[in-house]
């Protein structure tokens, strides 16, 4: 690690990626390497953490020389359910809490989200993520304050389907929900299939050519009975 440090002026230009950090990620280093330079409140707030085997990776910024948690990555349910519950027993500021079932296909990048939330999620949102966690084709799920996205694998399963409508039909019907597929958002190549609007789902017309038209009846059947 001390070598790494001494060469890292030699490896990088550090101005090229803002400020150049160290943690869990492409270096990765055990627990025990950084927690001396780490306070109590953070060794505190870390030291559970890093017992959840769906915990990932935590991510820690340096503000001003001080070690500060920026964000955690958990790969399932119980993941997140896990860190949200420890994180709230120790942190009253906010710390983003993200998603994340598998590494990049591109070198040196993380995975794609299938959510962002915070420590804070609670209600709907909560329930949302927590419930769409473990649903393999769901690729993404974007929950905000005044509307919401939902992207969807093109072969999801029914009961997939219904779990997460079903999920998503507790958001205020004041709330647009944007509905598309794609069965790999990390490629950008994502089909919009129409919008809940008002507690309706209302589909393009006319239909993209790239989906199945039975998706998306799929997609008004399975949202007119969760939505009852």
């Amino acid at each position: 690690m001390d070598a790494l440090l001494t060469s890292l002026p030699t490896l990088v230009t550090a101005e090229r990626f803002q400020r150049l950090e160290l943690g869990w990620g492409l270096v990765r280093a055990p627990l025990a390497d950084f927690a001396k330079a780490f306070t109590p409140q953070i060794r505190t707030l870390i030291g559970p953490l890093v017992k959840i085997p769906g915990v990932t990776r935590i991510d820690l910024r340096d503000d001003d020389g001080v070690a500060k948690p920026e964000t955690v990555t958990v790969k399932d349910r119980a993941g997140y359910v896990a860190a949200i519950a420890s994180l709230r027993k120790v942190w009253d500021s906010y710390l983003s809490v993200q998603l994340i079932r598998r590494p990049s296909q591109y070198v040196g990048k993380l995975g794609r989200p299938v959510f962002r939330g915070s420590l804070f999620d609670a209600g709907a949102e909560y329930r949302i993520h927590a419930a769409v966690a473990d649903l393999a084709r769901v690729t993404e799920v974007q929950v905000g304050p005044e509307s919401a996205n939902l992207t969807i694998a093109r072969d999801i399963a029914d009961a997939e389907l219904a779990t997460t409508l079903k999920a998503m039909a507790e958001l205020p019907a004041a709330n647009p929900i944007d509905l598309a597929v794609s069965d790999d958002p990390e490629t950008f190549d994502i089909t919009w299939i129409g919008q809940v609007t008002g507690g309706k789902f209302i589909a393009p017309s006319p239909a993209p050519a790239k989906v199945d038209p039975a998706l998306i009846t799929r997609v008004t059947t399975v949202w007119a009975r969760a939505s009852r």
